[in-house]
Formats: C-alpha cells, sequence, structure tokens
C-alpha cells in the first residue's frame, strides 16, 4: 500500500510538472513555512526537547521547548504563550535562526531566574502582549526589533536590544524599565506611548541612526534621548539625570515640540539645526538648548539653562519664548545674528542676548541680565518697540553695546550708563534716562527720568513681562500716527510682546507692553423710592 502511495504521488508530481503552463513556475511545500507554536506548559526543563511542540498529548511544550522548536525550522515562526507564569531557571532563551520570531505573550508573565537574558534571537523579533522581569536583558536581537503592548524589567542590563548592522527598534504601547540601555539599537529607534526607564543608562539610544519620541515618557540616568543623526521628540517627556535630555549627532538635527525636554549635562543638543516649539527644555548644570554647527530657533517655549540658555553656531531665533540664562549668559549667536521677537530673556550673567553681526529685538523685554542686555561689539543693534532695562549690573556694564544703535518707540533705562555705541539711528520715540545712547530724533526723550516700570512678571500674554504703571511717561509715548512707523511696519497686526493691540490710549506706549486703557465705567443711577400712597 505504502509503495502504491509513494508511486501514486509521484505520478500526480509529474503530470502536474507536464501540465503547467510554461512560464508559470509549480511551488511545492515549503518545509520552513511558518509555523504557530502554543506553549501550554509552564515548567522550565533543562533539556529543550521541540519534539514536545506542537503539544502532544496537550500540556507538554514549555517554552523553552516552543523556542527550540521555532529554532529548528529556519523560516518565520510565531510562539504563543498561553498558559503563565513561567520562570527561567536554566538559563536564557536562545533562537539561533535567523528567520524571523514572534513572541506573543497574551498577558502572561515570564521571569528570568538566572543571570541572563530572557530570549536571544539570530534574526528579526517581534514581542507583544508579554510581561518578563529579571535577566541582564530582557529582548536581545540580531535584527530588528518590534515590541507592542509589553512590559520588560531587567535588574542588570538592556532592555531591548538591536545590535546587528542596520538593525532598528520600534516600541508601541509598552513600558520597558532596565539598569543600562532601555532600548539600544544601531539604527532607528521609534518610541510610541511608552514608558522608558534606565536607571543607569539611556532611555531611548539610536546609535548610528534617527530616535523618535512620540506621546511617551523617556528617562535615563546616562540620557534621555539619544540619535546618531537625528532627533525628534513629539508631545513626551524626555529627561536625564545626569546626561542630556535629546541628543542629536554631529551631523544630524533635532526637533522638539509639545513636550518637556530636562538634562543635568544639557537639555537639547545637535549637531546642526535644533528646533523647539511649544515645549519647556531646562537644564540643571549646562546648555538649555546647543548646537553646535546650525542654528537654533525656538518658539512659544520656555528655555533655561544653567550656564546658558541657547547657543548656536549659525544664528538663534526666539519667538514668543521666555528664556532664563545662567552666569555666562543667555542667548549666544556664535556667528551670524540673533533675532528676539515678542520674548523675554533675564539672568544672563554675562549677556542678556550676543551676536557679531547683529542683534535685533522686537516686542520684547530684555532685563535683569548681569552683563549687557543687547551685546553686538563690533556689529549692530536694533530694537523695535523693546524694553531693555535694568541690565549690565556685573559684567559688560551696558543695557546696549554694539558698534551701531537702530531704534524705533523703545525704552533703554535704569542702568547708568545705559549704552556704549558708536553711532546712533533714531527713528524716533525712544526713551532713556540717560543721554548716552543717542537718541537724537526730536521725539526722542533723553534723561527722561524713571520710566515707572513694575517688575517682571505674569502681566497676561505667554511670557513675563515689565508693565509701565500708573503715570509712567512710556504711555501713550508715541504719536498715533507713527505707531506703525519704521521697524514697526513689520508688525502686523499691531501687536505688544503679549499680543494684545496696539494702540490702546491715545497713542501708543513706548517698549514692548501697552497699558490698556480702563473702559469708561457708567455713573451709577441711584432710583428713588417712589410712594404712592
Amino acid at each position: 500500500m505504502n509503495a502504491l502511495k509513494r508511486s501514486a504521488r509521484a505520478t500526480f508530481v509529474a503530470v502536474a510538472l507536464v501540465c503547467a503552463p510554461l512560464g508559470v513556475a509549480v511551488l511545492a511545500a515549503d518545509p520552513a513555512a511558518a509555523a504557530v507554536i502554543t506553549v501550554d506548559n509552564t515548567g522550565d526543563p533543562a533539556v529543550a526537547n521541540p519534539a514536545n511542540c506542537p503539544a502532544v498529548p496537550a500540556g507538554t511544550c514549555t517554552l523553552r521547548d516552543a523556542i527550540a522548536a521555532a529554532d529548528a525550522n529556519p523560516g518565520a515562526d510565531t510562539v504563543s504563550v498561553s498558559v503563565g507564569p513561567i520562570s527561567l531557571t536554566h538559563g536564557g532563551l536562545n533562537h539561533a535562526s535567523t528567520g524571523a520570531l514572534t513572541l506573543t505573550g497574551n498577558g502572561n508573565t515570564v521571569t528570568q531566574t538566572t543571570a541572563n537574558e530572557v530570549l536571544f534571537t539570530n534574526g528579526p523579533l517581534t514581542v507583544n502582549g508579554l510581561v518578563t522581569s529579571g535577566g541582564t536583558n530582557a529582548l536581545d536581537a540580531a535584527g530588528p526589533v518590534s515590541v507592542s503592548g509589553t512590559s520588560l524589567t531587567t535588574t542588570n542590563g538592556h532592555g531591548v536590544v538591536s545590535f546587528g548592522g542596520g538593525t532598528s527598534a520600534a516600541i508601541d504601547s509598552s513600558t520597558i524599565t532596565s539598569s543600562e540601555d532601555a532600548v539600544f539599537a544601531m539604527q532607528d529607534v521609534t518610541v510610541s506611548s511608552s514608558t522608558l526607564t534606565s536607571s543607569a543608562g539611556v532611555g531611548a539610544l539610536a546609535s548610528a541612526g534617527n530616535v523618535a519620541v512620540a506621546g511617551s515618557t523617556v528617562s535615563g540616568v546616562g540620557g534621555g534621548a539619544s540619535g546618531g543623526t537625528n532627533a525628534t521628540i513629539t508631545d513626551s517627556s524626555v529627561t536625564s539625570a545626569t546626561g542630556i535630555g535629546v541628543l542629536a549627532g554631529s551631523g544630524g538635527s533635532a526637533t522638539v515640540s509639545g513636550s518637556t525636554v530636562a538634562g543635568q549635562a544639557g537639555g537639547i543638543q545637535a549637531g546642526l539645526n535644533v528646533t523647539v516649539t511649544g515645549s519647556t527644555v531646562t537644564s540643571a548644570g549646562g546648555i538649555g538648548v546647543l548646537s553646535l554647527f546650525g542654528t537654533v530657533t525656538v518658539t512659544d517655549s520656555w528655555i533655561t539653562g544653567a550656564s546658558l540658555a541657547i547657543v548656536a553656531n549659525a544664528g538663534a531665533t526666539a519667538l514668543r519664548a521666555e528664556i532664563q540664562g545662567g552666569p555666562s549668559g543667555g542667548v549666544l549667536a556664535v556667528n551670524g545674528n540673533a533675532s528676539i521677537t515678542s520674548s523675554t530673556v533675564t539672568g544672563g550673567g554675562h549677556f542678556g542676548v550676543r551676536a557679531p553681526d547683529q542683534v535685533v529685538i522686537v516686542n520684547s523685554t530684555i532685563t535683569g541680565n548681569g552683563g549687557c542686555g543687547a551685546y553686538s561689539p563690533d556689529g549692530k543693534v536694533t530694537l523695535v518697540y523693546a524694553t531693555v532695562v535694568d541690565n549690565g549690573t556685573v559684567n559688560c556694564g551696558f543695557n546696549v553695546s554694539a558698534l551701531t544703535l537702530e531704534s524705533f518707540s523703545s525704552v533703554v533705562a535704569l542702568h547708568a550708563p545705559n549704552c556704549s555705541v558708536t553711532t546712533t539711528v533714531s527713528h524716533g520715540y525712544n526713551f532713556s534716562d540717560d543721554n548716552t545712547c543717542g537718541f537724537t530724533d526730536s521725539t526722542d526723550t533723553n534723561n527722561g527720568g524713571n520710566p515707572l516700570l513694575g517688575l517682571l512678571a505674569d502681566n497676561g500674554g505667554p511670557t513675563l513681562t515689565r508693565l509701565p504703571q500708573a503715570g509712567s511717561p512710556l504711555i501713550d509715548g508715541v504719536a498715533m500716527s507713527a505707531c506703525s512707523a519704521d521697524g514697526a511696519s513689520t508688525i502686523n497686526p499691531l501687536v505688544d510682546q503679549r499680543a494684545i493691540g496696539r494702540p490702546s490710549g491715545t497713542g501708543c506706549d513706548i517698549g514692548a507692553v501697552e497699558v490698556q486703557a480702563s473702559p469708561a465705567i457708567a455713573p451709577a443711577v441711584v432710583l428713588a423710592p417712589r410712594f404712592t400712597g
């Protein structure tokens, strides 16, 4: 009978080959086809027996057996854990095959009790719905790794390692806690809706690729999120207790939006451009935002640095930003220009804003900096509706120091001397409490006395400001017809630093803040009682 079956099968194959249309390949069964292996035993044998999987009888396939069975098949395999908890007592699970492996945990727990990784594979790895604890590394792969809906905890090692050349790691809706790097890949790391924590290493490390974090919390003592090329952080919290919060490579850029970033050694650092939008960036021991070779652009954000707030090699731009500097300064453009619009810079030790070519201050407040407020010793400072006051008390003892000062409707006061400039171009309506700034237009005010500005405070809007107090000579100091003159013509619509409209009274206010006129109050109506008897 068996001989007849073999003869019939051989005849069928031969006929099929003969009858197949020309140019159409006939596929034989692939012995390496994908298999689904179900774990139904919580034990952990000292020696794996792949013959136990599939389980015949039921209840004989352990996780170690299932990995061995998958290893014996060079194709793609899925191991589904249907029971738990499972304790690994005989070392790590080893999948030496380069075939793709999928491990589905179904919410079950695997605990590594030895000083080994939970799972090693020589190929691509996909893990979902698994809970692991213990071990040196949770997941170790020579290929790309994808993890979703999973919780991994290691006591002495990495959470996820993807170490093969060109490999990546993608983490979604998972929690990973480790002593070393929570996630490490030779190339890209992508993290979404997850929490990564490393007690000694980096939260997410893409050694030679890009790191992207979205809707997640990432923290690492040695670093937050680090990419060998670019770093992109969206709607996330990224922190580091001793390292840099977000780090991009020397040839990469960093983009941070809607996020909180903090790093002891630095907030954000990149070789090329750094863009920060709608975020809070702090560094308790270093520079808030640093671009080694490119530009820094900050919008709708709060930046604080222990040494400097912002350093950019090729120019810095701030829009609607609150910038708190440190002993070394506030905003530094090593080359090019620094442009500050609708922002506040304070707390810089050696200077508030410094650039070699030009410092441009529009609708902004520069105050409380130990050094010069606006500093371009061989270049130009441009002021438009600017409040530059109370700077220069320690270093570079001026509010403004530049080769050329060009100004419209700005107040430079509360430090004597206020300015150190060679040439001044005044477009009118400037105010100073001394005569060192060269304001010579007929509408300018020199030696104008105290401008009566309030302390730096929350007066509405996204940044702190210094509001002119009642009786201030700055109020309505600009003729109505001149409110949009010269440099102010680019402010459209015409608003102050807080985005509140100008003018409010009979003219526009000098400086960054427009005091809003109180609405007229109608006299009270007194109703006399009327008795009709």
